[in-house]
């Protein structure tokens, strides 16, 4: 059972408060996690097709496989399809799982993302380089673009994370109060 289902299937004549409370600030949560993820494979596509990545959503198990896996695909194309490529970018069902696992969580919950350029330790056959950190740049342009708070120092040695910390406002907490205020007096 999901932790959707569990909060549902409270008893709320027993737990109205925090029903309410738990519920109301767990959804906004999960609608903002949600949203996140709708505008990164939005970005991924925008990178796909605009500007030549190899874009890979939920891919493989581990960094180590998506990793190994990457460079095949790339070792696979044509030579005019590797000259329209500039690099990758991914994240892996590990990513996907935590992700799914924090995005209610606390500050420091997000989307972790891999990325690398196209050069000659891929396939011999790339004409023109690029440089993981220009790839870098451009994957955090794009994110930032689509209104994602994006952290990244600029290393190639680092990967992209995408911001899902929700904080709550004011305004969520009087939404909150007067979803609970509503429920009270239908249950009176």
């Amino acid at each position: 059972m999901d932790q959707t289902t569990a909060i549902k299937n409270l008893d709320l004549s027993v737990h109205p408060t925090m029903y309410a409370n738990y519920y109301s600030k767990w959804s906004r949560r999960g609608w903002f996690a949600d949203r996140v993820r709708e505008r990164v494979v939005e970005s991924f596509k925008i990178l796909r097709k605009e500007y030549g990545l190899l874009t890979r959503v939920n891919f493989r198990d581990c960094q180590s496989c998506a990793g190994a896996e990457i460079g095949t695909m790339i070792n696979n194309k044509t030579q005019d399809q590797l000259d329209k490529l500039i690099g990758y970018a991914y994240w892996h069902n590990q990513d996907e799982a935590v992700f799914k696992e924090e995005h209610d969580l606390t500050e420091g919950a997000g989307l972790y993302i891999a990325f690398g350029g196209l050069d000659k330790g891929y396939d011999k056959r790339v004409k023109k380089e690029h440089l993981p950190e220009d790839v870098g740049h451009i994957i955090k342009a794009v994110l930032q673009g689509r209104g994602l708070d994006v952290e990244w120092d600029g290393s190639p040695n680092k990967r992209i994370f995408v911001n899902c910390y929700y904080e709550e406002t004011e305004d969520d907490l009087k939404r909150g109060e007067e979803a609970y205020k509503k429920w009270s007096k239908r249950n009176d």
